[in-house]
Order: structure tokens, then C-alpha cells, then sequence
């Protein structure tokens, strides 16, 4: 695996993307009845921490309306600043 700074911007989603689909795929199986739940946060969703915004700011946001405000020219902005103040913190 490449690691992030390696990788242009489409290389880097594409593998976040990735990683996500394994955890997701590990949690909800093929054949599965669909009342599989998950958290937001899937690193640490037991305990209340930055890491969710962490994981928006490394393209590994769980929803996909959450990432992409962080990449809509026009909203970026405004919920870039909130998420790398959250995640900082």
C-alpha cells in the first residue's frame, strides 16, 4: 500500500475508499439481513474523541454527504474550517 503523501488527490480517494469499504464489508456481510448497524466513527465509537473529524480530514468520512462537504468548492470553506478545528482539538 502507497502511502498518502506518494499519491495525487484521485489515487488517495480511491484508496480511502477502499479502506473503508473493507471495515464496512467486515461489519455488514454478503447475505447479510440488511439490520446491521455502524457507527460514524469507526476507529473509536465508544469513546468521544476527534477521531471522526481526523478520519473526514483522511478522506475516510463514513457518509458520503459528510466527505463531500469538505470537497464542494462552494461549502468547503466554511465545513473545512469547523472539521480541522474539531480535529484538532
Amino acid at each position: 500500500m502507497m502511502e498518502m503523501k506518494d499519491m495525487d488527490m484521485e489515487e488517495a480517494v480511491v484508496e480511502a475508499e477502499v479502506n473503508v469499504m473493507d471495515k464496512l464489508r467486515s461489519r455488514c456481510p454478503d447475505g447479510g439481513n440488511g439490520s446491521g448497524l455502524n457507527n460514524l466513527d469507526l476507529d473509536t465509537p465508544d469513546v468521544f474523541d476527534n477521531k471522526y473529524y481526523t478520519n473526514l480530514q483522511n478522506l475516510n468520512g463514513l457518509l458520503t454527504i459528510n466527505q463531500d462537504l469538505l470537497s464542494v468548492t462552494d461549502t468547503n470553506v466554511s465545513t473545512a474550517l469547523n472539521v480541522n478545528r474539531f480535529a484538532a482539538d
